[in-house]
């Protein structure tokens, strides 16, 4: 099983100019990862994730009932 992201290098202004990849990818990557697969298991595809509507929505309900109950 395999971890990985495939990330599209051309175009992308924060990955200019092409000298210390490493430190672009770190510190400047604000888009551009394409596919992500983490253990075998693909959970983005094409800049998608499967259910990320659903997902999003959850979070929203999971943080209102948090920060609203402390209240």
């Amino acid at each position: 099983m395999a971890d990985l992201s495939l990330i599209n290098l051309k175009k992308r202004p924060w990955l200019y100019p092409f000298s210390n990849m490493v430190s672009h990818l770190v510190y400047s990557m604000t888009d551009g990862v394409d596919t992500t697969i983490v253990n075998g298991k693909l959970l983005m595809r094409d800049g998608v994730i499967p259910g990320e509507a659903a997902i999003m929505e959850e979070a929203q309900k999971r943080f209102e009932r948090l920060v609203f109950q402390a209240e």
